[in-house]
């Protein structure tokens, strides 16, 4: 995970500063006017000294746990998800897709969303075989910013398709949209053959999607 250190330890540093500043004022307030140690006690001096830098020191460095992440580094909280189990209700309230599949929706460290995929769709005409149903391809859609430094409402879309016939445990197909790379990697699924003609079972694929920011 990369961290944005442009400003965070110099703010740290300024902050311990001051507050050891403050500190050995109330210690020692004779020998200190205006914040700085006088002239008067040079040991006083080197003593401050000392501890100002040790406490800068701890203070400007900053850990994994308390670093503010800049969203222009491309940070995302999650980059590997379940299809379909860690999507959500497809609603234009979660993202830009409708209605029966699910969507995932890809967010920034600061909670800020930034890509969608939508799984699933299909172009053919899928068949009701009565204990199931079955189509001859599947589309993953996907959307995503242009800009994970400036993210807004504005998304650039694409899809990944996949025929029947094709479609095997590990097979894989990546596209990019936006400021992101989407690769959906197939799980699971049940072949079935209708007339000689390859179709699956559409209750049970399953597959994994793995996005990757572009820098």
């Amino acid at each position: 995970m990369a961290l944005s250190r442009s400003r965070g330890p110099l703010v740290a540093t300024r902050w311990r500063n001051d507050r050891a500043t403050k500190e050995l004022e109330r210690a020692r307030p004779a020998y200190f006017v205006g914040g700085t140690v006088t002239a008067n006690r040079p040991w006083m001096q080197r003593l401050f000294v000392v501890a100002l830098f040790a406490m800068a020191a701890c203070g400007g460095r900053t850990s994994g746990s308390e670093a503010n992440v800049d969203p222009a580094s491309g940070v995302l909280t999650k980059t590997t998800f379940r299809l379909p189990e860690d999507g959500g209700p497809a609603t234009f309230e979660r993202g830009p897709f409708c209605c029966s599949g699910k969507t995932v929706v890809v967010e920034l460290a600061d909670g800020r969303p930034v890509g969608y995929a939508y799984f699933y769709s299909w172009k053919g005409d899928a068949l009701d075989l009565g204990y199931t149903s079955v189509a001859p391809d599947v589309s993953v859609l996907v959307a995503a910013v242009p800009s994970l430094a400036q993210p807004g409402r504005d998304l650039q879309h694409a899809t990944i398709d996949f025929a029947a016939s094709e479609l095997e445990p590990g097979f894989s197909r990546t596209t990019t949209a936006g400021a992101m790379k989407f690769v959906v990697t197939i799980d699971h699924l049940d072949a079935v053959n209708v007339s000689g003609a390859a179709y699956f079972d559409m209750l049970t694929l399953t597959a994994h999607l793995d996005v990757e920011p572009l820098h």
